[in-house]
């Protein structure tokens, strides 16, 4: 027995010794995320969370501002569906919250927005956590790396940059406001169909055909930010529907409703309630439904017996 013990007793050193030794990803090993701020042309100073754990859906950090009348403003890509942040501001401390139904960072980099002007003289209670609220990482005093536009080398393999393709498409166009970029920037694409046509999907993806979030604004407006690979974008445009001819002024052209209005309309089984108005939305009465099937029967005269 107490030669089994001894045997046991090595192989598990043996695996222990060996799991040292593995090569496990950052995120595993449990290495301390990083804030970083970088200085941007504008002045504006970037700030960026690094080496995100797997799986991070939510974040809470305090920033405290050099000047207190610096502000604070989320970066647009965080204004997707199922995304929400506020922000909580006393004097010159600055508490950020964000979270998210699905994971914030692909690539264990977070942009949370920019500082108007200035820096940050401490960083703390920062908070991570998954899917379901659990905490995945907490840290109350944070390190921070700050980026000097002046200390940056001008050396492109430093700030490598990469390029923009954009797909020819049929019924529009899609424009870019620069053909190549450095990872973190932001890119702005214009959409701009054709008259008749309107844009079904906009779709930017990078390397191995990874999705990049693009976040719509006005205008035909769309932004996202440059991955660390060279990107492909493309458009799908759909023909939109020509003029049906009907007189009323509150149907949305291409809606789900508008072929059913447009035979009873033109069947004379439904008239809307003015010269000029449908209403669509409005509930259907027991007397319409008389009314409706009175005409479709021919409107026949009534009988009296």
């Amino acid at each position: 027995m107490k030669k089994r013990l001894q045997i046991w007793g090595v192989a598990a050193l043996a695996v222990g010794l060996v799991l040292a030794v593995l090569p496990f990803p950052a995120s595993a090993r449990g290495a301390d995320p990083q804030l970083v701020l970088e200085e941007q042309k504008s002045g504006r100073m970037l700030v960026v969370l690094e080496d995100l754990p797997e799986g991070c859906c939510g974040v809470q950090i305090t920033l405290t501002l050099e000047q207190e009348d610096d502000q604070f403003t989320f970066d647009p890509l965080l204004e997707g569906a199922g995304r929400y942040h506020t922000i909580r501001q006393e004097g010159d401390e600055v508490t950020l919250y964000l979270t998210s139904k699905t994971v914030l960072a692909k690539e264990e980099r977070l942009v949370l927005g920019w500082l108007s002007e200035g820096s940050i003289s401490q960083a703390s209670g920062l908070k991570l956590l998954d899917s379901g609220a659990e905490l995945l990482y907490e840290q109350e005093e944070l390190d921070w790396e700050e980026d000097r536009e002046e200390d940056q080398e001008e050396d492109s393999s430093s700030n490598p940059q990469y390029d923009l393709s954009i797909a020819p498409s049929l019924g529009g166009s899609v424009t870019a406001n620069r053909k190549q970029a450095a990872s973190g920037s932001l890119v702005t694409l214009t959409v701009n169909p054709n008259p008749g046509w309107q844009l079904s999907e906009l779709i930017v993806t990078g390397k191995k055909g990874a999705a990049v979030t693009v976040s719509s604004g006005t205008g035909g407006k769309y932004t996202f930010r440059m991955p660390g690979a060279d990107v492909q974008i493309s458009a799908v445009f759909i023909q939109v529907s020509e003029g049906t001819g009907m007189p009323f002024s509150d149907l949305e052209p291409g809606s789900w409703y508008e072929s059913a209005v447009e035979y009873v309309w033109k069947n004379g089984l439904m008239n809307g309630i003015s010269a000029s108005a449908f209403s669509p939305s409005q509930t259907t009465t027991r007397g319409m439904i008389v009314t409706i099937l009175h005409r479709m029967s021919g409107e026949p005269d009534g009988g009296n017996g």
